[in-house]
């Protein structure tokens, strides 16, 4: 078959794994990836801190400190921007912007803590903020050089975690009764996303370019004491369940162009967590998805899909240390590219625009 324009599949592709090591410590994970493929997340370093990370080219750069211990790089744009928090001191910690080698603060609105966790395709950053000497934060924007307060569901916790080349936000803020639910920011306007039917909160995590938001709802389990999520999409205010992985949960983290979307599943024990790949309809354990280089490693968590189907993920080697790694489609998707022609042999990914 040969498509004369992008073609879509109904099963799933195979993925390679690259292992991107750690900055000398035990462990690292990852939390992002941008449509070059370039990964960021935060590692061990030989000391034991933390240290923010920006992974390309085959190689890891710390992201470094404000002249505090520990560092955490949260996303990265396609320009390369990477955004984060950096501590100061071992009880203050701002958020940052880290390019062409330069971490730059860009400070908070009170208090003494703020943290970068989500930047636009036009370098817009999105986070949370400290706003007075208590325990209240706010999600933040920052845009030309201001950082700015967008307010809440009307509770004292809030926080943004991603925004589209349109301006619109996404995040969680507790309501008025101190419940966590996702929310929807566009034109000044915070809009609650809510929860899937008999969920008590709420978080939404990501938001693609065709404003189709990804998150999950929280429910009680039959196991006293223990919760699990349940992956959701919203679409022009409504949203719709992806269903549980393996029966257990589903949190969805990211999602690219075409809504194709990963996350995990969390059920009781960190070590239980799976990492998933929704396509089309139907989820799948990332782990059923790998080719021989998986050998040896479960993945965790897929925390970043860029629209080339690349995955950022964590995975546990045998170990039993958690490294951040790289999932590939296989074949790599620029070997199907020719001349705006592209012809099907077993299965491939999809090009498509930015986010």
């Amino acid at each position: 078959m040969i498509c004369l324009s992008i073609c879509s599949f109904s099963y799933a592709v195979t993925f390679k794994l690259t292992d991107l090591g750690t900055l000398g410590g035990t462990n690292s994970v990852a939390n992002g990836i941008n449509n070059l493929g370039q990964v960021v997340g935060t590692s061990d370093n030989a000391t034991g801190n933390s240290r923010g990370f920006v992974y390309s080219g085959g190689s890891l750069q710390s992201i470094g400190t404000f002249g505090g211990a520990n560092s955490f790089a949260n996303a990265i744009n396609d320009a390369g921007t990477v955004v984060g928090g950096a501590e100061l001191s071992s009880t203050v910690q701002h958020a940052f912007s880290f390019s062409g080698g330069t971490l730059q603060d860009i400070g908070l609105i009170g208090g003494n803590f703020s943290e970068a966790l989500g930047i636009s395709p036009t370098g817009k950053i999105v986070g949370m903020t400290s706003i007075n000497s208590g325990f209240t934060f706010r999600p933040f924007l920052y845009s030309g050089g201001t950082m700015t307060n967008l307010g809440s569901l009307g509770g004292s916790f809030g926080y943004a975690l991603d925004m589209n080349a349109a301006g619109n936000i996404v995040g969680d803020s507790n309501t008025a009764s101190e419940a966590e639910h996702g929310f929807y920011y566009s034109g000044g306007v915070m809009t609650d996303v809510g929860t899937l039917l008999g969920g008590f909160g709420s978080t939404a995590k990501a938001i693609n370019s065709s404003n189709l938001i990804v998150g999950y709802s929280y429910h009680f389990s039959s196991t006293p004491g223990v919760t699990y999520g349940e992956a959701f999409t919203v679409q022009n205010g409504v949203m719709t369940s992806l269903g549980l992985l393996n029966g257990v949960g589903s949190l969805a983290y990211d999602v690219n162009s075409a809504g194709d979307i990963t996350g995990t599943s969390v059920f009781g024990l960190k070590s239980n967590s799976r990492a998933f790949y929704w396509t089309q309809g139907t989820m799948y354990d990332l782990n059923s998805l790998m080719d021989s280089t998986g050998a040896g490693w479960t993945i965790m968590e897929g925390s970043g899909i860029n629209d080339n189907g690349l995955i950022s993920a964590t995975a546990m080697n045998s170990s039993g240390a958690m490294h951040a790694v790289l999932l590939t489609p296989v074949p790599e998707p620029a070997t199907f590219i020719a001349f705006g022609v592209i012809g099907v042999v077993g299965v491939m990914r999809r090009r498509r625009s930015a986010k």
